[in-house]
C-alpha cells in the first residue's frame, strides 16, 4: 500500500522503526532448522490436482498423506 499523501510516509517511517524495534526485542531464533520435507511439484502431480473435481480438497489430502505414500 502506498500513502495517499506525503504525510503518510513520515508516519510509516516513525511506526516502522518502532515495529522493527519491538520485533527484535520480542523474537528470538534458537536455531535454524532444515528438517522439513521437500515437496516436488512436477507436471504429473499438478495435473492430478487440477484435473480432480475439487482441486483444493485434493491438494490438502495429498499434503496430509506426505511424500512417502502413493496417490
Amino acid at each position: 500500500m502506498q500513502p495517499t499523501s506525503g504525510v503518510g510516509r513520515l508516519i510509516w517511517h516513525s511506526l516502522g522503526a518502532k515495529t522493527i524495534e519491538l520485533i527484535h526485542k520480542n523474537v528470538q531464533v534458537e536455531a535454524i532448522r532444515n528438517d522439513l520435507e521437500n515437496i516436488v511439484l512436477n507436471s504429473e502431480l499438478l495435473e492430478l490436482i487440477l484435473d480432480s473435481p475439487d482441486p483444493k480438497k485434493k491438494a490438502k489430502k495429498m499434503a496430509l498423506r506426505g511424500s512417502g505414500e502413493k496417490l
